[in-house]
C-alpha cells in the first residue's frame, strides 16, 4: 500500500493535512494521528507496516501525562513556511 510519497496528518477529528512529496523532511507513505495524551501522537509507516509512539519534549513543555487541560492537537510545519 502507499500513499504515492505523500504523508497524511490526522488530529482528534479526522484529517489535517497531506504533504506531497517534495519535502525530503517528512518521511512519505506515514500517516501521523495525534495521540490522546499531551505531547503523544503516532507514526504509521505503509513502508514497512511499523507504527511507532512519539513523544514532543521541548524546554518550556508540560511534563508528559500532566494534568493540563488536554487541548486540541496542532500540526505545525516550519519548514513549508514561506522565508
Amino acid at each position: 500500500t502507499s500513499l504515492g510519497g505523500r504523508t497524511l496528518f490526522l488530529g482528534f477529528h479526522g484529517f489535517a493535512a497531506c504533504i506531497g512529496p517534495g519535502f525530503p523532511e517528512i518521511r512519505g507513505d506515514c500517516i501521523y494521528a495525534a495521540g490522546r495524551r499531551l505531547g503523544e501522537w503516532f507514526e504509521y509507516s505503509l513502508v514497512n507496516g511499523t507504527c511507532d509512539v512519539c513523544y514532543a519534549e521541548y524546554v518550556g513543555a508540560p511534563p508528559l501525562n500532566s494534568d493540563s487541560p488536554l487541548r486540541p492537537p496542532v500540526w505545525v510545519f516550519p519548514s513549508l513556511m514561506p522565508a
